[in-house]
């Protein structure tokens, strides 16, 4: 019995795409990792900020292979563990939440706060 069913059809990305996308994290990276090693203050604070940049990275990056494995899991029907879900989402409101707070308690001038605020 045949199936009426069509073939998926898996779309990739395109290499031009891929390299705008790496691209334009790796000059992020390198201008976020410039402002944080000329921000005046005390060392202390700029390591900090340095923990807190990185620790949101990581945490965007677990939190958009989870967001993309449970759009996955809903369509094989397998769902995923509500701790995974707190985890992930407890991981990324920490992070945010910690480098907000070491941002606003920085005392810097306002323009190197708002340019952090951006980056990050």
């Amino acid at each position: 019995m045949a199936s009426n069913r069509s073939p998926l059809i898996v779309m990739r990305d395109t290499r031009a795409w891929q390299f705008q996308v790496w691209a334009s994290f790796g000059v992020a990276v390198f201008l976020c990792a410039t402002g944080l090693a000329y921000l005046p203050g005390q060392a202390l604070d700029r390591a900090f900020m340095v923990m807190g940049y990185v620790f949101c990275l990581s945490t965007v990056f677990v939190l958009s292979k989870a967001v993309r494995d449970s759009h996955q899991a809903a369509l094989s029907g397998v769902p995923e563990t509500p701790m995974w879900r707190l985890v992930v989402w407890g991981g990324f409101a920490v992070a945010m939440g910690l480098t907000g707070w070491g941002l606003l308690r920085m005392e810097i001038n306002d323009t190197y706060r708002a340019y952090l605020g951006v980056s990050w």
